[in-house]
Order: structure tokens, then C-alpha cells, then sequence
């Protein structure tokens, strides 16, 4: 009788600690150099996007001060924990602004910030992921109004 008491103890304790360690490894692996170009739309200057920039084919003049501007990125994400990771971005202006990512539970979709301030929400599919954020003038270092998307392919 004691033999099964402990062996349904047993496997009662590995039952319920399976989920947990399962749900850990079934995050995709965000580990990489991952290479975009985005598609944004800019008010003011900034880490990202200077004000003084020429008029060319990817900084398009709009309106009211509003440019339309396509600009390489490069996210490089190093860590990882689980669901969550960390790395840099930067851009052909600006290097090395720390970025933090979370993933949700399904594994395909989340969110981010980088340190300048901003809301990144994303979705990964195996080598791919589009990010779409906004960025505001929340900050004495921000001055650039922003939204955009970037389709990004990891290298």
C-alpha cells in the first residue's frame, strides 16, 4: 500500500511540473540577426529619422511636415528566456537602442519596447516577423512623432 501511495505521488509531481518545462521550449527561438526595411511615417526628427535628411526615394516629402520614409533596421536579439528576449536595433542613423520582447502564449505574436520609448507589437513565423509600432514624443531624446511596419527576415 505505501509502495502506491509513492508512486502515485510520483507521477502525480511529474504530471504537473511537464506543462510548465513543455510550455518553456515551445516558444520559437527569436536568437538571430534579423534584417528589415520599414514602411513609416514620420513627424520631426530623431534617433531614427533626422530632420535634415534629403528628399530621395526612401524620404518622401508629405504635408505639414509629415515624411513618408522607408529605412533599413537590424534587430539583434541575444537573449532569450522562455518567452521573453532582448537585444538591440539599429539603423542607418542611429546604433545600438536596447529593445525588450515578450512572446504570447501561442508563440506566434507579441510585444516590445526599445529604450527611446515606443509600443511594438509583432508576429514570428519561423524566419520571418513584421513588427508594426508607434513611437511619440514622450521623451526629451524622442522628438520624432512615428508609425510604421517593417518586414524583417532573420540572416
Amino acid at each position: 500500500m505505501k509502495y502506491n501511495t509513492v508512486k502515485t505521488l510520483l507521477i502525480s509531481g511529474i504530471l504537473c511540473v511537464t506543462p510548465f518545462a513543455q510550455a518553456k521550449s515551445d516558444a520559437p527561438n527569436m536568437l538571430g540577426t534579423w534584417v528589415g526595411t520599414s514602411h513609416t511615417a514620420v513627424y520631426g526628427g530623431g534617433l531614427h529619422h533626422p530632420e535634415n535628411a534629403s528628399h530621395n526615394k526612401i524620404n518622401r516629402q508629405g504635408k505639414d511636415g509629415i515624411r513618408f520614409r522607408n529605412v533599413e533596421f537590424t534587430y539583434t536579439i541575444d537573449q532569450q528566456d522562455g518567452r521573453n528576449f532582448a537585444g538591440n536595433s539599429t539603423s542607418g542613423h542611429h546604433s545600438k537602442e536596447r529593445i525588450l520582447g515578450a512572446l504570447s502564449k501561442d508563440g506566434k505574436s507579441g510585444v516590445m519596447v526599445a529604450e527611446h520609448g515606443g509600443h511594438i507589437t509583432f508576429q514570428v513565423n519561423g524566419n520571418s516577423m513584421e513588427i508594426c509600432g508607434t513611437r511619440a514624443r514622450e521623451k526629451v531624446a524622442n522628438t520624432t512623432d512615428a508609425a510604421y511596419c517593417t518586414d524583417f527576415t532573420r540572416k
